[in-house]
């Protein structure tokens, strides 16, 4: 009786396969980061402006409405998550409980002073962050939303290389007020991990 050997795929073809199926996987890498609505903002920056507020995430994140344009192709509005510039609202362990209350109150601040209204953003130096976030400071008519976070002591000044300006200035005041008073985070007893820069 003959035998019938089958052949196998030489150990390098495999290879070749297997290296093929990365390097086409690797631009989806992008999915990770890319909004709720499928759109990055590294694909459309947007401009400095006005934009209304879909929803407020955590206590120092936020989603706006950008509008379609008439020069789009696109028909629907797109949905941006945008982090408050210069400030870090301080997250802790589920067991660090007075942090974890922080955070909360400062979610609750946001969506206080932010739910159904417009916004106006203006940019620092770097516009977006490590997650596809827009970086910015948030206005409400003149109100700095960033500053006040931090007057409330709900959040701290957490400074980018490059971004030390008159609003970064108006919130290490802010800072400095809220540590006299001795609110939010600066009534804990024990301190905080340095802030990190968004």
């Amino acid at each position: 009786m003959m035998r019938i050997y089958r052949r196998r795929p030489p150990y390098w073809a495999l290879v070749a396969i297997f290296v093929a199926g990365l390097a086409l996987i690797a631009p989806t890498r992008r999915w990770l980061h890319v909004q709720s609505d499928g759109h990055s903002p590294r694909d459309a920056p947007l401009a400095e402006g006005e934009y209304s507020v879909a929803r407020v995430v955590d206590g120092n994140t936020l989603v706006v409405v950008v509008p379609s344009s008439t020069t789009s192709l696109e028909a629907a509005p797109r949905h941006v998550q945008v982090r408050l510039l210069g400030v870090d609202v301080p997250e802790g362990a589920a067991t660090d409980q007075l942090v974890e209350q922080i955070g909360e109150a400062a979610a609750a601040f946001l969506r206080e002073r932010l739910s159904d209204k417009h916004v106006r953003l203006q940019f620092g130096r770097r516009r977006i962050d490590e997650f596809d976030r827009v970086l910015a400071y948030v206005f409400v008519d003149e109100l700095l939303v960033n500053e006040e976070l931090v007057r409330a002591g709900l959040a701290r000044l957490a400074t980018l290389p490059g971004d030390e300006g008159t609003l970064q200035t108006r919130i290490r005041k802010a800072q400095d007020e809220a540590r006299a008073a001795r609110r939010g985070v600066w009534s804990l007893d024990a301190p905080l991990a340095e802030p990190s820069a968004p």
